[in-house]
């Protein structure tokens, strides 16, 4: 690790409080671009957006997925502005490229069969929430909320009439 990467991560650390873990990432992901770096023969005050966008082409035919190509673009753009603002380089040409466009995945949906069996199953319990959790399922079923939607769900979000 070099002494400008180990300053960001203090700076990361001690001033932007951020959890180790994160820190961790960001260290990944800087060490990563610092390696490409040296198979090009390119300082860290020499790169350009040819330089970032061949190192994307790179990272993806190596198969990493657009998810963590977004969260590394991301570490170096508040990495280049860090040494931005300490003076180590003059320009950040991060903040001139777009994160990757990451598709989003089609939600979970369970057959028919699968919820007629979870409300059978629910209507079988005696005990005091078995009513609450009956509606709950009823509901998910009959309105197609998500899980989550129906668990942030108050009383004022409930239409009694």
């Amino acid at each position: 690790m070099n002494r400008t990467t180990a300053e960001f991560l203090e700076y990361l650390t001690h001033q932007r409080k951020y959890q180790e873990a994160t820190c961790k990432s960001y260290q990944a992901d800087i060490d990563c671009f610092y390696a490409y770096l040296l198979t090009t023969n390119t300082l860290d005050t020499q790169v350009n957006l040819r330089t970032i966008r061949d190192f994307l082409t790179t990272e993806l035919a190596r198969g990493i997925s657009k998810q963590s190509l977004k969260r590394r673009l991301s570490a170096l753009r508040h990495y280049y502005e860090f040494l931005l603002g300490q003076g180590y380089v003059t320009t950040n040409p991060f903040m001139l490229i777009g994160a990757p466009k990451v598709g989003s995945q089609l939600p979970q949906v369970l057959f028919v069969e699968q919820i007629e069996w979870i409300i059978k199953a629910n209507r079988k319990r005696t005990d005091e929430l078995a009513i609450r959790d009956d509606a709950l399922l009823e509901l998910l079923y009959t309105s197609g909320l998500r899980v989550s939607e129906v668990t942030s769900l108050t009383m004022q979000d409930v239409d009694f009439r």
